[in-house]
């Protein structure tokens, strides 16, 4: 029976008719009564509530003569629901076992995560350290040698030197203490903020160029940008290492090129952004270049690769000199 009818009742009656009247009946329950109930003449049996399970009910009966017969059996199993059932309940176990084991797995996978996290954190810091140094290196590292050559060379002279000379040396020497102290002026900059905008950085790549035009009267300069860099932000490091780059072709225009338009562009698109540097200067041929140029070159595709920024740089000899970055 099904366990929505658990309430039972029984009739039952003895087929002697003598003196129906004196027929004594007796039932059990086996499963619920740890005894037999005697009746009497009630020959009557309710249960009700009955949990699922397996059940026997007995009954018998005497005559008017008190002579008792053999007891009527009959077995009932009431069938618990699904979720009583062993192939439901272990099934439960089975799905309560597998999220503690999901649960271990997941708490153990954060904790790996956090750890290998913690160890990424570590590499980057030791990265960018690297990186910083690197930067210092090359640009502070030669400008504070120079430093050093032309104030000794006036403090401690090899050879006797004219004032003319002395002028020039400490001139060199006051211009190289100049450029060191923008150098640490910019990456303080970069290196004092989580994150810089793309606009941020147009902004400042602009006050450079206009700050060295100064000495290149002959040279103009036009610059472009649109609102979109606003949204695209920069890393500390991936914004000097792009400013660098930027500092290096420009400079190789001021001081080479002897071109009389510098064009500037600074733009965003989807999240990404695209660097263009070109002036109308003489150009140069890639295979005929003396040894700073190329290393400078060398360092711009070091410092992009870093970044993952594509970098290419296409120059005409009498034609003028195009760089190109942009994000991967």
């Amino acid at each position: 029976m099904p366990y929505t009818d658990n309430s039972l009742s029984f009739d039952f009656t003895l087929p002697e008719y003598t003196d129906p009247l004196k027929n004594i009946y007796s039932y059990t329950m086996e499963g619920v009564d740890t005894h037999w109930t005697e009746g009497a003449n009630n020959h009557y049996a309710r249960y009700a509530g009955l949990q699922p399970g397996h059940y026997v009910f007995k009954v018998k009966a005497a005559n008017n003569d008190g002579i008792w017969g053999q007891a009527t059996v009959l077995a009932i199993d009431i069938i618990p629901p699904f979720w009583q059932r062993p192939w439901f309940i272990f099934l439960e176990i089975s799905f309560f076992v597998a999220i503690i084991v999901a649960a271990v797995f997941l708490l153990q996978r954060g904790a790996f995560k956090r750890k290998l996290r913690v160890f990424e954190l570590q590499q980057k810091i030791q990265s960018e350290r690297e990186r910083i140094s690197r930067d210092l290196h090359d640009n502070i590292g030669t400008q504070l040698s120079l430093i050093h050559k032309n104030i000794r060379e006036v403090a401690n002279p090899s050879t006797k030197i004219t004032n003319a000379d002395r002028s020039k040396r400490l001139a060199t020497a006051q211009q190289s203490s100049a450029e060191v102290i923008d150098v640490l002026r910019e990456t303080i900059w970069a290196l004092n903020k989580p994150e810089i905008s793309l606009e941020e950085f147009a902004d400042k790549l602009k006050r450079f160029i206009q700050r060295n035009l100064a000495s290149s009267p002959g040279l103009s300069m036009k610059f472009k940008e649109i609102d979109e860099n606003k949204s695209v932000m920069l890393s500390p490091i991936e914004a000097l290492n792009l400013f660098r780059i930027c500092q290096e072709g420009i400079t190789n225009t001021l001081k080479y090129a002897m071109a009389s338009l510098l064009n500037v562009s600074v733009q965003a698109d989807k999240g990404k952004y695209t660097i263009c540097i070109m002036d109308n200067g003489t150009g140069f041929d890639p295979d005929v270049i003396d040894s700073g140029v190329h290393y400078g070159l060398e360092n711009m595709k070091f410092r992009a690769n870093e970044i993952l920024c594509n970098f290419s740089i296409e120059t005409i000899p009498g034609k003028g000199t195009t760089i190109n970055l942009a994000k991967r």
